[in-house]
């Protein structure tokens, strides 16, 4: 088992002009904990983000002990419990089960939700929506918890069912980072506090105040801005800790105890995650299990579909030769108006409700999550789309030989539009009035599938062969593929920092 240091060394985060973290170092070992203190504001949740590598730090490293730190290995709990409202506990965390690789009945049993597991969440408490974030932590292999205000809401049986499974985690030889305002049940925790100390003595300021009583040694000179910060020492890997850590192993044993009652989430080997496939399709199927809960966005833009085209004849006439001619551009301007409906919220609720944070630390990619949520949408919404749009090109009197042309040619361009249009709700994440700025980037975008696939129609309506028009199309569609979940991936982390 790798039983590496979790380092990080001289943290510097800016926001805009305010200096977040100044020098910022810490080294925390297997069996570990560190409890991170200071008022509102200080810098704690940004610097469990930066731990987790939602945040990228303006300088500094993190890293296990000289590597960097392998994906599977942090676990991230933030204010947002990340849970949809309209699925039930049980589906909630289903999908982490199958990227973790852990037992969800046993989870939820050790977190006293085993008998809430088929309830919606949206019926949940408060205090047992925080349990179910808890057991989320129990589903991964992660050896490092980073927890930000993880007993807010909870009883006093709840904090201390917390309290025994963090022991149970750092018996196994987990570590745990917390950030907290709360008493947390942590025996033995080490104290970071982030509060700047006094400027020192002689420059006209105030004397620099003795360190705390938890602070062991002061940071390296020369920390940015000339500040003083109280650092803890913490034992390195080859010294020993007390008998609040994790004991050594006795001789032949694989794994250490475990405490009576306890689920212990810490494998005795390497975290083993699910290939990268299992995995884009675990999050596959979890955003299918949430466009099923919400049908109303796919039957919304089957509607608009349909009502859109409908008003096209009141405005051009009764004429059937016109609306011959016209029925193609209808068709796929009606297509990609419709596809934009549900595009607001294919990042947006995540990023609302956490579960952005947690399936960019369940070891899929970036790419390989905006994928999954593009080709979602495009089963959820694009098929659906393309399904209405054979009534309503019949309906404008397009020739019936030349549906099958026009058909393909929206199956093409509807996962082309579910890729742009997934580009362009991944970069607007971040952005104020992100709703208007989305249409704003993906019309524009999507003018060439817009033109190849009506000229495509429109050479089956005067008789010429549409294999030109449907060959640039899918070379158009072909390359949207690798560049668009890259360039949404690139918005994604923006959005987390």
């Amino acid at each position: 088992m790798r039983t590496g240091a979790l380092v990080a060394e001289r943290i510097v985060v800016l926001r805009g002009e305010r200096l977040v973290l100044d020098g910022v170092d810490l080294r925390l070992v297997p069996g570990g904990a560190l409890l991170l203190a200071g008022p509102n504001g200080i810098g704690k949740s940004t610097l469990l983000r930066v731990l987790a590598g939602l945040v990228r730090p303006d300088a500094g490293t993190v890293r296990l002990d000289e590597a960097p730190v392998p994906d599977g290995w942090l676990a991230f709990l933030g204010h947002a419990d990340a849970l949809k409202p309209g699925l039930t506990l049980r589906e909630n965390l289903l999908p982490f089960a199958r990227l973790g690789g852990g037992d969800l009945d046993a989870a939820l049993d050790a977190l006293e939700l085993g008998g809430l597991a088929d309830l919606p969440a949206r019926l949940l408490s408060a205090g047992q929506k925080r349990r179910a974030a808890l057991a989320r932590l129990c589903l991964s292999r992660a050896r490092v918890w980073l927890l930000d205000e993880p007993s807010l809401g909870l009883d006093a049986r709840s904090v201390d069912r917390l309290g025994r499974l963090l022991a149970a985690h750092r018996a196994a030889g987990g570590m745990v980072v917390a950030a907290t305002h709360l008493p947390l049940p942590l025996p033995g925790a080490t104290v970071l506090d982030l509060t700047p100390a006094p400027a020192a003595a002689g420059d006209g300021s105030a004397p620099l105040a003795a360190p705390p009583p938890q602070a062991a040694r002061p940071a390296a000179a020369g920390a940015p801005g000339g500040a003083t910060a109280w650092l803890p020492l913490i034992p390195p890997a080859d010294e020993p800790r007390g008998a609040d850590t994790a004991a050594p192993l006795a001789p032949g044993a694989r794994s250490r105890p475990e405490p009576p009652g306890l689920l212990l989430p810490v494998r005795d080997r390497e975290p083993q995650a699910p290939e990268a496939a299992a995995r884009f399709l675990a999050v596959l199927r979890f955003e299918l299990r949430q466009a099923v809960r919400h049908a109303a966005d796919t039957l919304g833009a089957v509607l608009f579909l349909l009502l859109a085209g409908a008003l096209f004849p009141l405005a051009l006439g009764p004429s059937p030769d016109l609306l011959r001619r016209m029925a193609p551009g209808i068709l796929w301007v009606c297509a990609l108006l419709a596809a934009l409906l549900p595009l607001d919220r294919l990042f947006g609720a995540d990023g609302e409700d956490g579960t952005l944070d947690q399936l960019l630390l369940a070891g899929l990619p970036p790419a390989g999550l905006a994928l999954a949520k593009m080709a979602a949408h495009w089963l959820s919404t694009g098929l659906p789309i393309l399904l209405a749009a054979g009534p309503l090109g019949m309906m404008l009197g397009f020739p019936a030989a030349g549906l099958p042309v026009t058909l393909g040619g929206l199956l093409m361009g509807g996962l082309c539009l579910s890729l742009l249009g997934g580009m362009g709700a991944g970069i607007v994440l971040g952005a104020r009035r992100g709703g208007i700025l989305l249409p704003l980037l993906v019309l524009p975008l999507a003018t060439p599938a817009l033109i190849f696939g009506a000229a495509a129609s429109d050479a089956v309506l005067s008789g010429a062969s549409p294999t030109a028009d449907l060959l640039l199309l899918g070379a158009f569609t072909a390359a949207a593929l690798p560049l668009a979940p890259l360039a949404a991936a690139a918005g994604l982390r923006a959005a987390a920092g």
